[in-house]
């Protein structure tokens, strides 16, 4: 009598690939009711010729599965287990068909060795030996620095290629850190990151978290976990970049600023520059700042200009040092303001005063009372005595070249 199965075909055997045990595998009973040698068989194992598997890993599951007893007599409860659960990968390979040989040890009187088989069909489960992957090695987002809660940040999103809760499916984002976590939210489902709608940017405190002017950038680290939240764990870096806000008001680096100039001349005696400067992004409308003068009631503003980029001042016309309204001292003044804004929305200006110190030039020459005195005297007159008195006056306002002196010539 040939060896027989008493199924030629068991399936629903189920193994776990994250189990290191060896795993046990229900098969069928096998028996050859002949007599003594004639009734031993031998058993093996084969993978399914008709299962289609890469050469490589035909190769690796060769020797994954062993049969015990590799030898009875009339009858076995075949036991199929497992010597090495490394080639078993679900991702790969979620059913494996193996073929159950039973062949007879000695050939019956009369007839070639004889043999029978039957299927074993091996269902791999899902283990959870996949982390969450990240779609991006590092995810980059921006927020104003003046947000609106609620604004959105930024997007991660990780996959998972196991099945069910272990994989996609069962990705939760449960982490965000850094330095500015506080003031956002993490969708648990959707990796979405959002301002935080319960956070007061009004008040200082939190205004901080995104003052670019402090950090143009903040580095955070977003977690995400398979099996809703509580399996394997994964983390990718997130980087936000803080867009400026017009909110620095330009500001000048002196509280005001003096120039020195004689009159009649176009030069000052030192460059008189002026210096702003505006901590809102570099090279923006928002930090590029323009100056200007002033309109003053001072009738003297006119005589100068300045460069509305450098912040330079200079002479348009000369000045009469007589025509400044003042004492008679060595200078005058002439005050007003510069004003330097921004080329943000709606615009920021501050403003500064000037002031030109004006010297004196001697550039009036005395003059007479009259052009011409005459006096007649008697020639007995006595030395010392007076003749005639003469008067001069100078146009110059300064007490040095205004002051006149007198002689005789000859």
């Amino acid at each position: 009598m040939p060896v027989t199965f008493t199924r030629r075909n068991a399936k629903n055997n189920q193994m776990d690939t994250n189990d290191p045990a060896m795993n046990h595998l229900l098969s069928p009973q096998v028996y050859d009711l002949d007599q003594g040698n004639n009734g031993t068989f031998t058993l093996h194992l084969e993978l399914d010729d008709n299962q289609l598997l890469d050469k490589e890993l035909r190769a690796q599951l060769v020797d994954t599965f062993y049969v015990t007893p590799l030898q009875s007599t009339n009858d076995a409860t075949l036991s199929v287990r497992v010597r090495n659960s490394s080639a078993l990968d679900y991702e790969k390979l979620k059913q494996i068909k193996l073929r159950m040989i039973a062949k007879e040890r000695t050939p019956s009187v009369g007839h070639s060795l004889r043999f029978n088989s039957a299927e074993l069909i091996v269902t791999i489960k899902d283990a959870n030996d996949n982390a969450p992957q990240f779609s991006q090695e590092i995810y980059y987002g921006s927020v104003s620095e003046v947000p609106i809660p609620g604004v959105m940040v930024a997007q991660v999103s990780a996959t998972d290629i196991d099945d069910g809760i272990f994989g996609t499916d069962g990705i939760r984002y449960t982490s965000l850190r850094g330095d500015i976590a506080a003031a956002l939210s993490l969708n648990p489902i959707t990796g979405l990151i959002t301002v935080k709608n319960d956070t007061d940017f009004k008040d200082s405190k939190n205004s901080v978290y995104f003052d670019r002017e402090q950090h143009t950038q903040h580095f955070l680290i977003v977690e995400a976990r398979d099996a809703a939240g509580f399996g394997n764990k994964n983390t990718v870096q997130l980087v936000i970049n803080i867009t400026d806000v017009n909110d620095q008001v330009p500001r000048f680096l002196q509280s005001s600023y003096t120039g020195r100039i004689y009159e009649n001349q176009k030069r000052f005696e030192q460059d008189l520059i002026l210096s702003a400067v505006d901590d809102d992004a570099p090279n923006t409308a928002n930090s590029r700042i323009v100056y200007s003068i002033v309109n003053s009631s001072s009738p003297f503003v006119s005589h100068f200009n300045i460069d509305p980029n450098s912040g330079r001042i200079t002479v348009a016309k000369p000045l009469d040092f007589e025509a400044i309204q003042g004492r008679i001292a060595d200078s005058r003044n002439i005050s007003f303001k510069v004003r330097v804004h921004d080329h943000g929305i709606p615009p920021l200006s501050s403003q500064v005063p000037v002031n030109i110190m004006v010297f004196d030039q001697n550039d009036n020459a005395p003059v007479f009372s009259k052009s011409l005195y005459t006096k007649s005297i008697p020639e007995d007159v006595r030395d010392g005595s007076m003749v005639v008195q003469v008067s001069a006056t100078d146009a110059d306002h300064s007490p040095a070249n205004s002051r006149v002196y007198y002689r005789l010539l000859a």
